[in-house]
């Protein structure tokens, strides 16, 4: 065996399983310093693996492991710790009671992406791991409001993420624990919460006094509603991801978002059917690089000079009844804009309404390869060529010169890439 390896990674040997990790395990491997076996055969952690002395990083992601060997005192001085897509489910803290003084990084669930069922719960003793900065995804719907205070006694967390269940957010010592636990997290960068459906969120809006976490950069709420967008977003100046949903939208909610002064990925949820266009003027998100949109009927208007540094633009809608003007108009006057991508359930490709809104933006993407300007085009993640077709309409009722007409690049980014770090 190769006993001076510091890096072993087999993710996705099918042919790796328990037999071939104890080998490694018993073959005087000091120096190993990062193992992964993510995405293969291998069901049970050995005792053995305590034997890696010098191992640090452990990726046991999406295998068959249902019980974990850390927990004595003398386990090995694992930093980063990834079960994420496994079964261990109960008991976690006493499997790794021993790496409660080296552990700084815990990934449990299969991050929450799709399903707030694959989030993992967690014992009440789980503050005695002070020296923990990431901690994701863990599921609070079945704990204690004492236990949601309690996470506050992790000093040190940087990036965290938890389920939020409906009748927390209707429940006032819930929401008084989460907001005082993250009031103690002044160092926390980013605050993932997964919502259940009919959550409220209007409570984290209390942060505006007191203590709360000043180098946040990432807050993402996911499926919960906010009635209006957090008087306490100027405060974190480092605010660079925000994702949310809101009911309603108003102009000094718009006027919160443009001024934060690092914000490069926005993903805005809007739950109504807009009465009038939502407008981008030309001030404010000097620093936007993509922007997601879901709301039924995307009536949106880019000001020319407006998102300056967008370069990625995702609307995702639906069918509704709305009236013959409600589609996006001005995304030409997005100068630097390379990708536009569209999403709405298939069933309603008939739509008169969905109809209108791919037509107008097609017409957009036209002016924009008219200008010289190369905008890609997807619909429901197809890159769609036929945009020059249009172009060639275009040019013939106007006159206009030709543009480069080039394809688009291969590399389409899928409808949940965005919401992702």
């Amino acid at each position: 065996m190769f006993v001076n390896l510091v890096v072993l990674d087999v993710q996705g040997w099918h042919n790796f399983g328990d037999e071939d990790l104890l080998q490694i395990c018993t073959s005087k491997m000091f120096f190993l310093l990062y193992l992964s076996i993510r995405s293969t055969r291998v069901s049970k952690l050995p005792p053995e693996i305590n034997e890696l002395y010098s191992l640090r990083v452990l990726d046991a992601s999406y295998t068959q492991v249902t019980e974990l060997p850390f927990g004595d005192s003398d386990a090995t001085n694992l930093h980063s710790l990834d079960i994420r897509g496994t079964l261990i489910r109960q008991q976690i803290s006493k499997q790794i009671r021993g790496l409660q003084v080296s552990l700084h990084e815990l990934l449990l669930g299969e991050g929450m992406i799709n399903s707030v069922e694959t989030a993992t719960s967690m014992p009440h003793d789980m503050h005695r791991f002070r020296w923990l900065k990431t901690l994701a995804t863990i599921d609070l719907g079945e704990q204690p409001a004492s236990f949601v205070s309690a996470l506050g006694d992790l000093p040190n967390l940087r990036v965290l993420a938890i389920t939020w269940s409906f009748h927390q957010s209707c429940d006032r010592d819930y929401c008084e624990s989460l907001l005082s636990s993250i009031k103690r997290w002044e160092d926390l960068r980013s605050l993932t919460v997964h919502c259940g459906l009919g959550c409220s969120m209007e409570f984290l809006g209390s942060l505006l006094s007191g203590r709360r976490p000043r180098n946040l950069e990432k807050f993402k709420v996911t499926v919960g509603r906010f009635a209006g967008v957090p008087l306490w977003f100027p405060r974190p100046v480092h605010l660079c991801f925000v994702q949310i949903t809101r009911c309603k939208l108003e102009a000094h909610d718009l006027d919160i978002l443009r001024d934060l002064p690092k914000l490069e990925c926005l993903v805005l949820g809007l739950d109504f059917i807009p009465k009038e266009a939502i407008v981008i003027q030309n001030e404010g998100f000097r620093e936007l690089q993509r922007l997601s949109i879901e709301c039924p009927v995307p009536w949106l208007t880019f000001e020319s000079g407006a998102m300056p540094m967008l370069t990625y633009l995702q609307l995702e809608f639906n069918a509704s009844p709305t009236s013959q003007g409600c589609f996006p108009t001005g995304i030409s006057n997005l100068r630097r804009l390379a990708k536009v991508a569209l999403w709405y359930n298939v069933r309603y490709a008939n739509s008169s309404s969905v109809k209108r809104t791919v037509g107008a933006v097609r017409e957009e993407v036209a002016k924009c390869r008219n200008a010289t300007q190369m905008v890609s085009l997807f619909i429901n993640g197809a890159e769609q060529d036929d945009v020059q077709a249009v172009v060639e309409e275009t040019e013939s009722a106007t006159g206009a010169p030709s543009g480069t007409g080039a394809g688009a690049q291969d590399d389409v980014i899928e409808v949940d890439e965005i919401t992702e770090e």
